[in-house]
């Protein structure tokens, strides 16, 4: 089996803990050594069944090879968080997914480090760029082409054909129409239903969408 750990040590971080268990139950192939914060005060104190083992500096001196999972509930600081690893070459960052993801995997594209939660859906002919995170129950239909670094929450669905750039949050039950593109650093409320291109950053909110 391959170390692994998880930067981050909230809510989303024991969700991903759950998940490389649930990944290993079907077939061993992560140690999973603990989790890794940016707040030094927290190293030595526990998550759950795991240690809160370092701080990212001292993952970024790592010289030992070891996956990394990014499990940070903020489009933006996905980014901040892979940039700042990256340079060390010890480091992988494999796609996660949840063994009861269903999707057409033969005709999906997958970059890096992309999570899966337990109950998200994925069609058919899909391309994914890295660091993005599918939340229990997230739909992607087919068609969809995301970029990096986006987070759809619980029960929200991307309709067929949907492009999201970088950076986008999509809230909780949200949903985007079918052929609309999201731009970047976009924030989609919980429950929203967007129906027209999003062609700026902002706060989107209500049915149909509008900006805050």
């Amino acid at each position: 089996m391959n170390d692994l750990v998880i930067v981050g040590h909230g809510g989303l971080a024991k969700e991903v803990a759950f998940l490389v268990e649930e990944i290993n139950r079907q077939q061993p192939a992560w140690r999973l050594l603990g989790f890794i914060t940016d707040r030094p005060d927290c190293v030595g104190q526990r998550q759950g069944d795991y240690p809160i083992m370092d701080t990212d500096e001292g993952l970024l001196r790592r010289t030992q090879d070891c996956a990394v999972a990014v499990a940070i509930g903020q489009p933006a600081a996905l980014r901040v968080v892979h940039e700042r690893l990256r340079p060390n070459p010890r480091l992988s960052f494999p796609n996660l997914i949840h063994p009861d993801v269903s999707g057409d995997w033969a005709r999906i594209q997958l970059g890096a480090g992309n999570i899966a939660l337990n109950g998200a859906t994925f069609t058919t002919a899909i391309r994914l760029g890295s660091f993005n995170q599918f939340n229990p129950g997230a739909t992607v239909s087919h068609d969809c082409v995301l970029g990096s670094y986006n987070l759809v929450s619980p029960g929200a669905n991307l309709c067929g054909a949907v492009a999201l750039e970088d950076e986008v949050f999509v809230g909780a039950g949200a949903v985007v129409m079918q052929g609309l593109r999201v731009a970047r650093g976009a924030v989609i409320g919980a429950g929203a239903v967007v129906v027209r291109e999003i062609t700026e950053a902002g706060t989107y909110v209500g049915v149909p969408a509008r900006k805050l």
